[in-house]
């Protein structure tokens, strides 16, 4: 169930060794932080993470044809989130790219 607004829970991070925080706006060159420029960032490491989530390389299209897939119960859970939202949000093209998590790159 998902907490009621105001109310948050406290988690505890942790990153590896391999940690480079910077601010996102320290990739442009002077350029305005766009959400393009924002999307496009994202969209970098969520392909790359897409590979070890075990999402598929191609379209599903819709959930009768993710049920046929061999995708952990995580991954698939955001491609259906992805595939609710069509609808709501047709400009983002959510059911297109929801094998890669609703990121175009």
């Amino acid at each position: 169930a998902v907490p009621e607004a105001g109310v948050t829970q406290g988690w505890t991070l942790r990153w590896g060794t391999q940690l480079d925080v910077q601010p996102i706006g320290a990739f442009g060159n002077g350029e305005d932080l766009t959400e393009q420029a924002v999307a496009s960032y994202v969209a970098k490491y969520a392909t790359k993470a897409a590979e070890t989530t075990g999402t598929v390389d191609h379209r599903v299209g819709n959930k009768e044809a993710l049920v046929l897939l061999d995708v952990p119960e995580h991954p698939r859970r955001l491609i259906e989130a992805c595939l609710d939202l069509h609808h709501a949000y047709p400009e983002r093209k959510l059911r297109d790219w929801a094998h890669m998590l609703g990121f175009r790159g």
